[in-house]
Order: structure tokens, then sequence, then C-alpha cells
């Protein structure tokens, strides 16, 4: 009997004990980058990328909870209270991201389309891997007095920073920067446009030491048109 019972607790105690060496390994491989941590979190990014870009449904699109309405709002029309002239809205519609003008009363009175791929085509030189149109963002969108718009697209590709443009009124692409733009867009007086952006880094950087990568280095643009982009010294 009491050798029938250790001869069932061997194998647990072994099994436990491998069970503890891969969990102590583990630990240590993480924190220090031995094999296979670094394979195993670029394969968990991946597919985190891949679930994010191509597979998981918008916010827009995923259905709503138990009897949310399809539709509703709440408008408070106060004429007294609004400011005078019009107003430039950036968003997401039935035909996909853009921006339009609306008066007053919400009536639109123009509007901008353009899809990612459109401007940058598919797939875009500044991309490691590129989104569905329906999941790129537009971002800093800034309004011109002759009609023509700078924004940026952005959210959902690797690196998410996916690009500059300028539009004209009819949508039609005046320039692009093929760069990983994101967020605000600034411009200034004399046409100078600032504009933040991201280098993947899936290397690091010779000679810097504590930043482990993949990472992005941060840095920002400054310039006129497409050709004349340079990081401010």
């Amino acid at each position: 009997m009491r050798r029938s019972l250790l001869d069932l607790l061997a194998p647990a105690v072994f099994v436990l004990g491998l069970l503890l060496l891969a969990f102590g390994y583990g630990f240590y491989a993480s924190r220090d980058g031995l094999f296979p941590a670094t394979t195993l979190n670029r394969a968990e990014e991946s597919a985190r990328g891949i679930w994010e870009a191509y597979i998981r449904p918008p916010p827009f699109d995923r259905p709503g909870r138990d009897g949310t309405p399809e539709q509703s709002m709440a408008i408070t029309h106060l004429p007294d209270r609004l400011a005078e002239g019009v107003t430039f809205v950036v968003g997401y519609h039935a035909d996909g991201f853009g921006a339009w003008i609306v008066d007053a009363k919400g009536d639109v009175l123009h509007r901008w389309n353009a899809t990612f791929s459109q401007v940058f085509g598919n797939p875009a030189p500044q991309l490691l891997y590129q989104a569905r149109d329906i999941t790129i963002a537009w971002h800093g969108a800034h309004l011109f007095p002759n009609g023509d718009i700078l924004f940026n697209f952005q959210d959902n590709s690797f690196p998410f920073g996916s690009g500059l443009v300028k539009l004209d009124k009819d949508s039609k692409v005046i320039w692009k920067l093929e760069r990983n733009t994101h967020h605000a867009v600034t411009v200034e007086d004399d046409g100078t446009i600032w504009v933040p952006a991201h280098h993947y880094r899936p290397d690091g950087v010779p000679g810097v030491r504590g930043l482990k990568p993949w990472y992005y280095e941060d840095e920002v643009l400054m310039g006129l048109l497409r050709d004349e982009w340079v990081r401010p010294r």
C-alpha cells in the first residue's frame, strides 16, 4: 500500500518540478530577453495587430447592449448662444471618415471624403502592415480659407501614425507626406506646418542603452510642401 502511494506521488512531484522549473525559466527569460521570450512577444504583437487591424470590428460597428436603440440623439438649439458662422467637423459617417461644414441648424453645407488607400495606395510605403480603411481615422484636421484641408491618417495600422495629406475643396490630393505622422497639425501664419511623428525602431539605436526594442522614436516635423520636410534642430 505504501509502495503504490509513492509510485503515484513520484510522477506528480516530477511534473510539478518541471512546471516550477519552466515557470522560473520563463520569468528570467522574459526579464532578460532570453529564448523564446523575444519570439513569443513578437508573435503576440503580430497576433494583436492582425486582430485590431483586420478582424476586430471598429467601435462604431459593434453591436450595442440589448435594448439600445439603433440611433439616438439629443439636440438643444439656443440661437442666442451660438457663435456666428459655420462649424468645421471631422468624424465618421455612413460613407466612412471625412469632414464637413454645418450651419447653425446642423445642415451640411460641404463635405470632404477620402480613404487612406485612395490617398496612399495599398500597400503604403510608410507602413509595415495596413489596416482596413474603415479603421484608419482622420485626425488633427486644419481648414484653410480657400477650402483646402490638412489632416493626419492614424490608428490600427502599424506603425499607427499613417501619413499627412492636403486635399482641395473637391477632396482631390494636393500633396501627401509618406511619414508616420499622427495627432495634431499646427499651421502658422506664414504657412509653416508642424506635425508630430514617430520613427519605428525595431533594433534600437546604436549607443543608446536602457531602451529595449522595439519602440517608437518620437519626432516633430516642420515644412511647407511635400519635399521640404525636416526635423528641426
